[in-house]
């Protein structure tokens, strides 16, 4: 298998890349996903087509689940908008797409749940 891990320094893709790095070759994107994506997309749709990648991991994620969070915008950005865009990039190629994400559920369990929730839904 060829992956292509996207956020390679968060905790799970460290793991990650530690026990799977023997068994499959795994390629890296470090370019930062900003708010202006349309360059991050067009590069990335160029490095998989060029290394020929057949699975996608995305370890990105902004976890800052408090109640009114510093930076809404990027969470937004980070744990929305990147894997629809990575969606909607990949849809017809044979390609599969693997998100995680850190969820602390501490300040507003409910909240969360609900988001998580109609999320989830919007994918099926």
């Amino acid at each position: 298998m060829k992956i292509l891990i996207i956020g390679k320094n968060s905790f799970i893709a460290k793991n990650f890349i530690k026990k799977y790095s023997k068994t499959n070759k795994l390629f890296y994107f470090n370019l930062y996903f900003l708010n202006n994506y349309e360059n991050f997309l067009n590069n990335i749709y160029i490095y998989v087509n060029k290394k020929k990648i057949n699975h996608i991991i995305n370890f990105i994620g902004n976890n800052d689940n408090s109640i009114f969070p510093s930076y809404g915008d990027k969470i937004l950005r980070d744990n929305f908008i990147l894997p629809l865009n990575l969606v909607n990039l990949f849809k017809k190629k044979k390609l599969i797409l693997l998100f995680f994400y850190q969820m602390k559920l501490i300040k507003s369990k409910i909240l969360m749940k609900i988001v998580f929730m109609l999320f989830l839904n919007f994918f099926y």
